[in-house]
């Protein structure tokens, strides 16, 4: 696969084969939930560089509203962010409006979400929890 191909991709990288084997078989069952229509490979984890703040969370970036929800104040927090993580996730349809209910419901000073973020991030996805 040629570089180009490469930049924009969805993968899990394992970094040992525990990880690896973890991998290939959650991969196997959603490309047998989804019949074959997953895009995301599972490969070894090699060098590895950060995509610039303005490809992190793209999804999620396009939904501005969401991502100003968040209240995240600098690129770093972003691209750490389990929320934004969870909410980029829904932006792309990985994940339906039950289980991002479920995610926040789980938000807290872990995830850097205080409880009044979470019921505005709700709001603005138009869902309640």
């Amino acid at each position: 696969m040629g570089s180009g191909k490469r930049q924009y991709m969805s993968a899990i990288f394992a970094h040992n084969e525990e990880q690896l084997e973890a991998a290939r078989v959650s991969h196997a069952q959603k490309v047998s939930e989804k019949k074959g229509r997953v895009s995301t490979v599972v490969e070894e984890a090699t060098d590895f560089w950060e995509a610039e703040a303005y490809h992190q969370k793209w999804l999620l970036q396009r939904k501005a509203n969401w991502f100003r929800a968040l209240e995240l104040s600098d690129a770093r927090e972003m691209i750490e962010s389990p929320a934004a993580c969870r909410l980029n996730a829904y932006a792309g349809q990985a994940i339906d409006a039950a289980a991002m209910v479920r995610y926040t419901q789980g938000w807290g000073e872990k995830e850097g979400v205080t409880d009044e973020v979470r019921q505005n991030v709700l709001r603005r996805l138009k869902l309640e929890g």
